[in-house]
């Protein structure tokens, strides 16, 4: 009709984007991580989480190095939301996209060098033989034996690998091939009687004066009852202390912090002033220290350094047997995840000797703590560094296998729980207890 007005027709209005809960600098990378890999940022988030530790620079950090966040660990983390590498996520995207992320991850240089944000600095702590075959390497040194870096490299990698029971894997391994051989009522193949074989080697293994002798080691035979011994030390005089030292530094931390987010000291920071000059007393965190290095040398005592490196080679080599996809379809499985979870009840994370590395440095870190000056800024710097190296270390799922963390019991040593492992303790009657020392 003339003179009738149209009714006008609502705008629409463009939903407003929710803003990120998460840090800036963390919504900017991994949002563009997880868009490049066609999910998003609250998808990816968890997963990256779950590796890294909470979203922050730290985790960010953590990212940015395939030492302690391997392809691997990425690769199996996007698994779990649908995002399978070599599938419905092409191997190359994912490559570009991962090293993309890495660059975007790694810390900015230092802008001064009273600069208070410590984030860019270069880690300067003293590091450990890497992989495998660099500790393995490093093994056959020889010399005077002493608690250095070798020897808590071994300690801490013998212990965590008993820990979460992987002195059992030949056991369990023998067991379940027999079960499968026996299925098949057929005769058993020459493979069989290979791998059998070569796990009844190192797990009947009641001599190690061969090992020490091919790594350069003149040294007296090493038992297996010192193995448990050092093993026993390990957990109920060295562990504590870790732990002990590590509130310690967690309780410096943030004293130091506390001081720091004071405004006059931020402005001191700013305009040039070393802000170590404020930095908490430090007497309780070397106290704490010390107590590690006696802690040490009581575990370490006698033949606890031999017995350190023994345990590695055992552990090694069932490593790579646990490790051989030959070994999961003489088991009865064609993938290793389901191998490991349900032959062997042992997550495939809880081989990841990258994580390893990690606690084993940040130990030698607190040993070495006696070097560093005190009262000095090398000493904040160091402090500093290590606290926020001990947090990734945290974070990773070998902490979680330490005694006293967590509230989860330990299985405990050979001769402690029941059990007729082929590791059973036959040089105090036999039979005395499970594989696991």
């Amino acid at each position: 009709m003339a003179g009738e007005k149209k009714p006008t027709e609502a705008k629409k209005k463009t939903p407003k984007k929710k803003k990120s809960d998460y840090p800036e600098r963390w919504t900017n990378i991994v949002g563009a991580f997880a868009a490049a890999l066609g999910s998003d940022l609250e998808t990816v988030t968890p997963v990256l989480v779950g590796l890294a530790g909470e979203p922050g620079d730290d985790a960010l950090e953590t990212l940015a190095s395939s030492e302690y966040v391997s392809d691997e660990n990425v690769k199996t983390a996007l698994g779990q939301i649908d995002l399978n590498v070599g599938e419905n996520l092409p191997i190359g995207v994912f490559k570009k996209n991962l090293a993309a992320l890495r660059a975007a991850c790694a810390p900015a240089a230092p802008v001064a060098e009273n600069e208070p944000d410590r984030a860019g600095r270069a880690r300067i702590l003293p590091t450990l033989p890497g992989d495998t075959p660099s500790l393995l390497g490093a093994l056959r040194t020889g010399g005077v034996l002493k608690v250095d870096d070798v020897a808590v490299a071994s300690g801490v990698r013998g212990s965590l690998f008993n820990l979460k029971g992987g002195f059992e894997i030949g056991g369990k391994i023998l067991a379940l091939m027999k079960k499968q051989a026996d299925k098949a009522q057929a005769p058993y193949t020459n493979q069989y009687r290979k791998m059998r074989k070569k796990i009844k080697r190192i797990d009947g293994r009641r001599t190690w004066a061969e090992v020490l002798s091919a790594v350069g080691l003149e040294s007296d035979d090493v038992t297996q009852a010192d193995r448990r011994e050092f093993l026993e030390r390990f957990e109920t005089i060295f562990w504590p202390g870790v732990l002990q030292f590590s509130g310690v530094l967690d309780a410096w931390r943030s004293e130091y912090d506390a001081d720091l987010g004071n405004v006059a000291n931020l402005v001191r920071g700013m305009s040039g002033r070393n802000v170590n000059a404020d930095a908490p007393d430090s007497t309780l965190v070397r106290g704490a220290a010390d107590a590690l290095n006696d802690a040490a040398n009581k575990t370490y005592a006698g033949s606890g350094c031999e017995a350190s490196r023994t345990l590695v080679f055992d552990a090694v080599e069932l490593t790579e047997v646990a490790s051989d996809p030959a070994v999961y379809a003489l088991c009865g499985y064609l993938e290793a995840e389901q191998f490991m979870l349900e032959g062997l009840g042992i997550s495939v994370s809880g081989f990841d000797e990258s994580y390893e590395v990690m606690l084993a440095e940040y130990i030698y870190g607190i040993l070495k703590l006696r070097e560093i000056p005190q009262s000095s800024g090398e000493e904040v710097d160091y402090l500093y560094e290590l606290s926020r190296y001990g947090k990734k270390v945290k974070s990773s799922p070998v902490f979680g296998t330490i005694p006293g963390v967590g509230g989860s019991g330990t299985p405990g040593f050979i001769g402690r729980t029941g059990g007729t492992g082929p590791l059973s303790d036959k040089e105090n009657g036999g039979g005395r207890g499970a594989q696991r020392y």
